[in-house]
Parts: C-alpha cells; structure tokens; sequence
C-alpha cells in the first residue's frame, strides 16, 4: 500500500463564501477555487474586509473543532456590522471534504456557529486526522 501523501492536495478546501451585514458588504457571495485566488480592487473596495471575515469564520471554526468555548461577540464586534444595518453579520462558509461526495456547510449568524450536516463535524475529524504536517526547509 502507498502511503504518501500529496502535499498540495488538501484533505478539506474552502470552495464557497456568502457574506452578509459585515462591513461594507450588504450580500456578497463567490466561489473559491482550490488552488489560486487572486482579489483586486481599489483602496476602500472591501478586500481587508473579506479576508478579515474568512479569517473570523475559520477561527470560530478551528475553536469548535477543538471544542474550546469561544464567545462569537468577542470575534465579531460592532465594528464588524454593516452602517446603517440593524442586522447581525451572517457567514456561511462551504467546504469539499477529501474523497466525500458530500460537503460541509458552516454557518454563522449572529451568536451561533451551525454545521451543515449534522455528521460534518464527525467528517471533519476524521479528514484532519489523515494531514500530513508540511515542513520546509528556510
């Protein structure tokens, strides 16, 4: 049997983003593909605030998945709702599981984290006992 393992292969890829209420973003939702994402935009455009907010979504994520008790408000502050939005900041993040044909959605609206299927959490363990670590050299 061969055990190697494919570094640039990643057992669990962020494919999709839907964003709402967060910052300048009224709605904003895209696809991501696996391997490169470049964003562009003029100053003021919003791309800090993507990238603050993926950021924000797979720390709430890693927290669950370590079971650690994290207060969302603590992650998502007033500073992250949209101006003039009475509305919470919403997130749902999709991700493709290695050799699943299911994916796993996460979500996150106003205080609570969800994870779409209910057995995702599950999945998920099981993918990310499978990593490799990825060492190199300086």
């Amino acid at each position: 049997m061969n055990n190697t393992h494919n570094i640039f292969e990643p057992e669990i890829t962020l494919k999709t983003i839907s964003i709402k209420n967060f910052r300048g973003f009224e709605t904003f939702n895209t696809d991501l593909d696996s391997n490169l994402n470049v964003i562009i935009g003029e100053n003021g455009s919003g791309k800090t605030a993507f990238l603050d907010c993926i950021a924000k979504i797979l720390f709430l994520f890693v927290q669950h998945l370590q079971k650690k008790s994290v207060c969302a408000k603590k992650v998502f502050d007033i500073s992250d709702f949209r101006h003039g939005s009475d509305r919470k900041p919403s997130v749902q993040a999709g991700f493709s599981l290695k050799n699943e044909r299911t994916g796993l959605n996460l979500s996150f609206r106003g205080e609570s984290l969800q994870m779409e299927p209910p057995n995702a959490l599950q999945k998920l363990t099981n993918a990310m006992q499978h990593q490799v670590p990825l060492n190199l050299p300086l």
